[in-house]
């Protein structure tokens, strides 16, 4: 079997199987958080014509003086404009979203006028274009509004409903079958033995994955029993799941029975072992165009090596321009060890300060059980191998939960 690899290595293994898997169609009230496969592009200009941007008065520019009065002839609104045209010594009352007729080139606001039935008198001088948003001001059409790999959020499905684009093409996400293994495991909801835990990682990972697939099965529990964990595992490698992972006994106990019941159903194995902690004992292997992950059964260790590891693979598969996920670079508020030569994922919180500074607090919890430490962190801070102690004030990687 091939030794320990580091991070790098691995993610390259990784990324070079995460292949697309084709795109389709949504309409864009379903499309939240997917990522495009196709340009979106305007369908019409917006606005659609010159448009008032304040409740006010409609007015050549070129007639306002200080303590100047117009008369009023007539009103544009929203849905219904003004027909007219207004001549020198004429305005017109406008409101906010109305079109502006074409001799009207600007709006002044209601604050800045006294009215007197349909005399009104401005106070101030007016630039023409003031307060008009003119036809195309936001987009043209024929615009590409928005770029292939860009992840839709509320504000890109507003744009895409404003252009006159109902649909939109996207990548399509994977299925993903998850497996935990262990004869001490039961579900939540019963009683244990004294020598039975409460399965909780297919919860946490399937909390994780949720956003970047279509749908996420999670199967019964396997017992420690080579026969029927193969049976299990061949069932659902031949499922139509894309993704398959599993959960514990994936180290080289007695008992581990994942990795080599894999390997005798035809999992080609990229690794087993890499150079991280937690999650030293983190699987990686294809079946034809299926990915196959093989966590650690330790709580933090799955939820971690999934972090680094499964969910850059599904950033990859639908293009998310940056797969391995948000990062920053933050000043340390308490010192940090020097580390091993595995790289280090430590529980962390960032919090911003009543002076406005964010910093990052490692969490002095590492063993790779606690979760009530682990639920309490939102980064991880990257402490590199070989890394030596750092001090308060020193900046460190960390990637943001």
């Amino acid at each position: 079997m091939k030794k320990m690899i580091n991070l790098e290595q691995a993610l390259d293994q990784i990324f070079a199987a995460s292949k697309p898997l084709g795109t389709e169609v949504l309409p864009i009230q379903k499309a939240y958080e997917r990522i495009l496969a196709k340009p979106v592009i305007a369908k019409l200009n917006q606005p659609p014509f010159d448009v008032s941007a304040m409740d006010g008065y409609g007015v050549r520019s070129s007639d306002i003086k200080s303590g100047i009065s117009l008369k009023e002839i007539g009103m544009s609104q929203a849905g219904s404009g003004f027909d007219g045209e207004i001549k020198s010594g004429e305005c017109i009352r406008i409101f906010t979203g109305a079109p502006v007729p074409k001799n009207v080139d600007s709006v002044v606001m209601q604050e800045d006028v006294e009215a007197n039935d349909s005399e009104i008198t401005f106070s101030n001088i007016v630039k023409e274009g003031k307060h008009v948003r003119k036809k195309g001001q936001d987009f043209f059409n024929g615009q590409v509004l928005l770029e292939v790999g860009k992840q839709l959020n509320p504000a890109s499905i507003s744009l895409c409903a404003a252009s006159n684009n109902a649909k939109v093409e996207v990548f399509k996400q994977p299925k993903i079958a998850i497996l935990a293994t262990g004869d001490e495991l039961i579900e939540p909801g019963n009683t244990p033995s004294l020598e039975q835990i409460i399965s909780s990682n297919p919860y946490g990972i399937s909390a994780l994955v949720a956003p970047f697939c279509t749908s996420v099965t999670n199967h019964p529990i396997a017992p420690d029993d080579e026969s029927k964990l193969k049976k299990r595992l061949k069932a659902i490698l031949d499922s139509d799941a894309d993704i398959i992972i599993t959960s514990g006994g994936a180290s080289v106990g007695k008992y581990d029975f994942v990795q080599p019941t894999l390997k005798s159903l035809g999992v080609k194995m990229d690794f087993w072992k890499i150079a991280i902690r937690p999650g030293k004992p983190l699987m990686f292997g294809t079946y034809g165009k299926k990915l196959v992950f093989g966590l650690p059964g330790n709580p933090v260790s799955s939820i971690v090596t999934a972090i680094i590891a499964v969910l850059p693979a599904l950033r990859a598969m639908q293009h998310i321009k940056e797969p391995l996920g948000e990062r920053m670079r933050l000043p340390l508020s308490a010192p940090l060890k020097a580390n091993s030569e595995r790289r280090h994922f430590i529980r962390a919180i960032v919090k911003t300060d009543e002076n406005g500074s964010t910093n990052v607090n490692p969490i002095d919890e590492t063993d790779s059980a606690n979760l009530t430490s682990f639920s309490s962190a939102n980064a991880l801070i990257i402490h590199k191998e070989n890394a030596p102690k750092l001090e308060i004030g020193e900046l460190v990687n960390i990637l943001k939960l």
